[in-house]
């Protein structure tokens, strides 16, 4: 997990001098303050990829779509590959139906 975030965020920051920081939801969740800190501090958000139903449904019961929701209203851009670029339209092409993929 940590490679494929440091593939994905961290040799963009370190060539572009920006600070990346990382909330990881999937199988732990941070505190809901640490959840609307990070997210608040944040000018980008990336999504990776994965399950789009299973992250969505995750992020409902954190309240974590409404800390991301606020995010874009300020103007963060929002992004990522995969189920991290559906996640943030109201539908889209996905297997995430698919119950050998459903967590």
């Amino acid at each position: 997990k940590e490679h494929n975030f440091l593939h994905q965020a961290g040799g963009f920051a370190t060539s572009e001098g920006l600070a990346v920081d990382k909330l990881e939801l999937a199988w732990k969740a941070p505190s809901p303050h640490v959840i609307r800190e990070k997210i608040a501090a944040a000018d980008i958000i990336l999504v990776s990829g994965g399950n789009t139903k299973f992250a969505v449904r995750k992020w409902k019961s954190l309240g974590v779509d409404g800390a991301l929701r606020e995010a874009m209203d300020r103007g963060a851009v929002m992004c990522g590959g995969s189920a991290g670029a559906i996640c943030w339209f109201d539908g889209g092409h996905s297997d995430s139906l698919d119950p050998t993929t459903t967590a």
